[in-house]
């Protein structure tokens, strides 16, 4: 069963301020909390430790996407964003424009040495 600080490790969801939910109801809209997972922890895995662990719901879990640019400068040679675990058939997710961001120094580890918060890629369409 996958542990928290191991495997996964929580982080703060960042909203505008005015409420706005560009979303569409997605899991940042609806969670004050979100949970990045290491690459290796499978859906499955998730959904079990969910199951024996109430508290916790399988939206709540994302998984780090790091696309690679060409560029001369370092700063943008690269996007990091969170995809959720649990895809919904037949849609496609996109940016919502929230952020997930943790003040824990361990949390870098989890989202590619990023210390800057991470968009949260939870709009279905």
């Amino acid at each position: 069963m996958i542990k928290e600080y191991k495997d996964f490790m929580g982080g703060w969801v960042y909203r505008d301020a005015d409420g706005c939910d560009c979303t569409n109801n997605g899991a940042s809209a609806r969670f004050k909390r979100l949970y990045v997972v290491r690459r290796e922890v499978t859906v499955r895995e998730v959904e079990e430790f969910c199951f024996h662990n109430p508290q916790y719901d399988p939206e709540q879990f994302f998984k780090v996407d790091y696309q690679f640019y060409e560029s001369k400068n370092p700063m943008f040679a690269g996007y990091v964003r969170l995809d959720p675990v649990v895809k919904q058939s037949g849609a496609c997710n996109m940016f919502g424009g929230n952020y997930l961001a943790s003040s824990d120094s361990r949390f870098k580890d989890f989202v590619c040495g990023c210390q800057y918060p991470v968009p949260v890629h939870d709009r279905w369409e």
